[in-house]
This record gives structure tokens, C-alpha cells and sequence, in this order.
């Protein structure tokens, strides 16, 4: 898909969604990130977004720093964040 299909299909799809959507974290990573899990570069499937095959992490750990922030979470795949462990 080239840079202007991409740029067509997020629009479309953000269209799509409704103010209450937009306010979910998840789905603002997912349009932020242009659809792709920050540790792999993987396509996010939309559609599985909100069932459990990708979590939010953080990317400086909650353990050293309680930054909640949008600055230091991302979208990432739930198998490859579960299997990072406590590494940073």
C-alpha cells in the first residue's frame, strides 16, 4: 500500500469513529503509530484492537518513573510485550 492509500484508509476509518471512540487510548495509539506495533512495526489489525492482542505499554516502566503520560505509553502486541518481561 503506498503513502497515499495509508493516508485514505486512516482517514476514512477516523471518520468513522464517533468523539466517545476517539477518547479511548488504545485507538489514539493506534492512529498516532499509523497502525503498527512500535516494538515490531507489525500492522495493528483494527479491529482486534480492543481484544486483548495489544496492550498499552510503557516505555520508561512504572517501576522507575509514574509517568502515565501519553510521552511514555505505546501500542504494542500483547504476546511480544508479555514475553519482554521487565526489560527496557
Amino acid at each position: 500500500m503506498n503513502l497515499a492509500s495509508k493516508l485514505i484508509f486512516f482517514w476514512n476509518e477516523l471518520n468513522k469513529k464517533t468523539d466517545a471512540d476517539l477518547r479511548s487510548r488504545k485507538l489514539y495509539l493506534y492512529f498516532l503509530q499509523h497502525g503498527k506495533c512500535l516494538y515490531t512495526g507489525n500492522p495493528i489489525a483494527l479491529e482486534n484492537l480492543v481484544m486483548g492482542d495489544y496492550d498499552i505499554e510503557h516505555i520508561i516502566p512504572q517501576s522507575l518513573i509514574t509517568d502515565d503520560s501519553l510521552n511514555n505509553i505505546c501500542l504494542v502486541e500483547s504476546n511480544i510485550n508479555k514475553a519482554k518481561g521487565d526489560v527496557y
